[in-house]
């Protein structure tokens, strides 16, 4: 094998460690963004749970004081 071949053959393989880790890397913040989704629409369904119940307290609320 001449140097040229070899010295491609050192490059390829660090050019896919690095694709690998930047995968990793990639996958990870994807899972931490999937958690996160999953925690904001968690906390979307309560408020909404709070804003519906309210809505009766707030006319029966305005029919006591009229």
């Amino acid at each position: 094998m001449s140097a040229k071949g070899h010295s491609d053959g050192v490059s390829a393989d660090l050019n896919l460690k690095k694709l690998k880790d930047e995968e990793v890397a990639l996958l990870d913040v994807k899972m931490k963004l999937q958690d996160q989704l999953r925690r904001l629409q968690v906390e979307e369904l309560a408020v909404r749970s709070m804003l519906s119940s309210e809505k009766p307290e707030d006319n029966n609320s305005k029919r006591k004081s009229n």
